[in-house]
């Protein structure tokens, strides 16, 4: 039942952070992510390994997407508030970070196999994506 209720709850937290943001609503996404990361601290029977992917997680949506962000290479549907990322991107990552000890662990047991069934879900992602910036004639 954890394992599912991680899974699914990631799915509907990035699907409504996506969605609003891309609406211009990005509170509704930083509810849902913050909404997701407490229930998951609080039901984790390993919180203390959760904290410590929470703050790199962050740290890593900061540095990344704040430098690509910074560097003209991305541009967000709903920039603001910007830390310099926006807030609802960095707090994904965090949301992210709490399925990598509970519904995703299977990447660090089988990084080979996982490096393969990452490439093959670029493509649906991508395409939702295009899906909830409505590109979707392309």
């Amino acid at each position: 039942m954890a394992f599912w209720s991680n899974l699914l709850g990631y799915q509907v937290t990035w699907l409504l952070t996506v969605w609003s943001a891309g609406r211009g609503m990005a509170w509704i996404g930083m509810l849902a992510c913050v909404g997701f990361v407490i229930w998951q601290w609080l039901a984790s029977p390993v919180r203390s390994a959760d904290s410590r992917v929470l703050l790199a997680a962050l740290a890593c949506g900061l540095l990344i997407d704040g430098g690509l962000a910074l560097s003209g290479w991305l541009q967000y549907a709903s920039p603001e508030p910007a830390l310099p990322a926006p807030l609802w991107i960095v707090l994904l990552w965090g949301a992210f970070a709490l399925t990598l000890n509970h519904s995703m662990r299977w990447f660090s047991i089988r990084p080979g196999g996982s490096a393969v069934r990452w490439r093959a879900g670029r493509w649906p992602i991508w395409r939702s994506a295009r899906f909830f910036r409505g590109d979707v004639s392309r």
